[in-house]
Order: structure tokens, then sequence, then C-alpha cells
């Protein structure tokens, strides 16, 4: 079963955000939410390179914020 997932990359600088994209995406998990946001990372066109993203779930629910390198957080 999957789930859906709202994945927003944003540059971050002191206290302010700046979204470059936002995309949904179905994953069976947070972890596969995070490993297809790494790989749209390199795949979508956005006008600079994000160094942050955010995922939530479709109710808006804030699943994992971080860097947008790649580096997975343990499994919760």
């Amino acid at each position: 079963m999957c789930l859906n997932f709202v994945i927003e990359f944003y540059r971050s600088r002191d206290a302010d955000e700046a979204t470059l994209d936002r995309v949904s995406l179905e994953a069976p998990n947070r972890r596969a939410a995070l490993q297809g946001a790494a790989t749209l990372l390199h795949t979508l066109m956005m006008p600079q390179i994000p160094d942050r993203l955010r995922i939530s779930n479709e109710d808006g629910a804030e699943l994992y914020v971080g860097p947008a390198d790649g580096a997975y957080p343990d499994e919760q």
C-alpha cells in the first residue's frame, strides 16, 4: 500500500526560506519517500539548487525536515 507524500524543496538562509518546488509522491513509507526525493533533486528543473527538503503527509503533518543531500534519518 502506498501513501501520499508532499515533497518541498527549498533554500534556507538564516530565518528565511524560499520554496523552489513542491511535488506529490506516492511511496510505501517515509524512507522510500526520502529516497524518491533524493532522485527528484537531480531530475527536477529548479531555478536554484535546494539545500533543504521537507516531507509532509497529505494532511500537512511534517514527517521529515533536513538536508537535501540524501542523508537518511533513522527509521522511527
